[in-house]
């Protein structure tokens, strides 16, 4: 079936060609959403988190690519017309562990 072999935080997934392609995917909204400006966005281009669905019984890879796939930029969102910024303070632990445990929870 053509398995694309992944490793992310130190574990090792094998992801179907759908679900590879939906990790490229991830990857590039992850990347643009860093670049990208707060002042420069507009609050009606903005994921509302309530529409968003994770399936909880999926490994947490999975819930990752679906949940930044889904909310498109995952530091900035929208909860009905309240805008929501996420920030990294970077103490104790690194923003992917730290978003990583937010997934898992999900």
């Amino acid at each position: 079936m053509g398995y694309r072999k992944v490793v992310f935080n130190g574990e090792e997934y094998k992801l179907t060609p759908k679900w590879y392609k939906e990790y490229l995917s991830a990857i590039e909204l992850w990347e643009k959403a860093k670049e990208t400006d707060v002042k420069d966005l507009d609050k009606s281009e903005l994921v509302d988190i309530r529409d968003v669905k994770i399936d909880s019984k999926k490994p947490y890879l999975i819930r990752i690519i679906s949940y930044i796939n889904q909310v498109r930029n995952p530091y900035c969102y929208r909860v009905g017309d309240v805008v929501v910024r996420v920030s990294y303070a970077g103490k104790d632990k690194t923003f992917t562990d730290s978003f990583t445990e937010m997934i898992s929870s999900m």
